[in-house]
């Protein structure tokens, strides 16, 4: 009777050794993360995955499964995009645009007997008339960006803004239907209806608008006519500060 136990024991040992033992080498097959690298699959070592695609798949199904659930009659199937409010927003104006009649308006002074170069040391880049087929309406002058730019003469600031290709641009009706225009301007440091002196910073150079680099485009335009600068009297103005 002893004997049939201890072998009963002894085969329940046994049984269980290699149960264990076999557990163990179940798992170790199947946990390739507890083995050494050489057991891992092959698109674990190289980065491949031949089962992605089929995942990914099987992924945006059941996605759009749940997506399809949740239509109902108080959720649209197709949700209106939100639209920003743009009635406020003034498009930007052509040079022609402007309203030149009007600036003559309350003003009966003339145009000072001479004027002020626009920004110190002036040199021209680019003259009046025609340019690469196209008519180029003003004086392009050189000018470091944020170097300052000074009314001509003495007026009023009508236009502090921004106008289609020439940038931020300011414009100052000096009377007699004589107005003075400052374009690609870095700043505008002016407002609309500003009361300015001869040598008046009204701007600082700058590359805005269509504008290959920093420089000034001058123009003088009589009842909105432009004319070439050259006509008129201009003394330089050298002032520090």
């Amino acid at each position: 009777m002893l004997l049939f136990l201890r072998r009963s024991r002894l085969s329940s040992i046994n049984s269980v050794t290699v149960l264990t033992s076999i557990s163990w080498l179940i798992l170790t097959a199947a946990s390739p993360w507890q083995n050494s690298s050489s057991r891992r699959s092959p698109w674990q070592l190289d980065g491949r995955d031949p089962d992605r695609k089929e995942r990914r798949e099987s992924f945006f199904k059941g996605l759009n499964f749940f997506n399809a659930k949740d239509d109902s009659p108080n959720t649209p199937a197709t949700r209106p995009a939100i639209q920003s409010d743009t009635s406020s927003i003034e498009p930007t104006p052509e040079i022609k645009e402007l309203p030149w009649q009007d600036y003559q308006k309350g003003w009966t002074a003339g145009y000072d007997s001479f004027f002020y170069w626009p920004v110190e040391n002036p040199k021209i880049s680019s003259g009046f008339g025609v340019r690469e087929g196209k008519f180029h309406e003003g004086l392009d002058l050189r000018g470091g960006s944020g170097q300052k730019i000074r009314s001509i003469g003495s007026g009023r600031v009508v236009f502090s803004g921004v106008i289609n290709g020439y940038g931020q641009t300011v414009v100052i009706y000096h009377g007699a239907g004589l107005s003075s225009v400052y374009a690609h301007n870095r700043e505008n440091l002016v407002k609309k209806g500003q009361l300015v002196e001869r040598g008046k910073v009204v701007a600082t150079v700058g590359s805005t608008g269509h504008a290959t680099g920093s420089h000034l485009h001058f123009e003088i335009r009589k009842n909105g006519e432009p004319e070439n600068p050259l006509r008129y009297q201009f003394r330089e103005l050298s002032i520090k500060g």
